[in-house]
């Protein structure tokens, strides 16, 4: 069975590309963030199981 990436991966290194942008890093957009991330993690929850443990990741380094 072939593996198909799902369509927000993609949207995932977007994202994550902003945000590294430092004009971006603020406070308000770090809660934003967290708020996007989370609803992703939901998404993904139902999709695969290892993108949401990455979301997670990656919001307790924010």
């Amino acid at each position: 069975m072939r593996y198909r990436k799902p369509k927000h991966i993609l949207l995932f290194s977007i994202y994550f590309n902003v945000y590294e942008a430092p004009f971006f890093a603020t406070a308000l957009f770090k809660q934003i963030c967290n708020f996007v991330l989370q609803f992703f993690a939901l998404t993904a929850l139902r999709q695969h199981l290892r993108i949401k443990l990455l979301i997670v990741n990656y919001c307790t380094l924010l």
